[in-house]
């Protein structure tokens, strides 16, 4: 108890709140400043496990994550209001390029970032939308990481 009372006193915290806070903010895996906005994601998967594991992840790590398993999925949504589309290559009837293509008819222009269990890209050339490929292998907090630089970069 009388380790916490000493950190009460430290000049830069100015309460066990704020203690606890910073301790926190340093545990995250995304330090995010004040200036900078966290997107909304929205994530369209045929895969229900990827699409459950991203959403524990992006819930743990604070990112807004909404998650479609398919394509005609997104025309019920209620609102539009992302700021990043994580598509799945292979979607069933559609692809992740041509979900890219129907992402700027039915909202406002995003950056997509194509989503694939295969590490190997695509040969052929990209809708202006897509700003990156990652395999899903990387990893669930890679695929944040892509789509969160995609935004930072539009």
């Amino acid at each position: 108890m009388d380790n916490l009372l000493k950190l009460e006193m430290e000049p830069s915290i100015d309460s066990l709140f704020d203690f606890k806070y910073q301790l926190l903010e340093s545990l995250l895996p995304f330090s995010r400043t004040r200036e900078r906005s966290v997107p909304r994601i929205l994530l369209v998967d045929d895969d229900p496990l990827f699409g459950r594991i991203m959403k524990v992840v992006a819930k743990i790590d604070m990112i807004p994550l909404t998650y479609c398993k398919s394509a005609r999925d997104i025309s019920k949504l209620d609102e539009w209001n992302f700021d990043v589309v994580l598509a799945d290559y292979e979607l069933g009837h559609v692809n992740g390029f041509q979900l890219a293509c129907y992402v700027e008819k039915y909202g406002k222009p995003l950056p997509v970032v194509i989503v694939s269990e295969y590490d190997k890209k695509d040969s052929r050339s990209w809708p202006h939308l897509v700003c990156n490929f990652v395999s899903k292998s990387a990893g669930p907090r890679s695929v944040l990481k892509a789509a969160i630089k995609a935004h930072d970069e539009w």
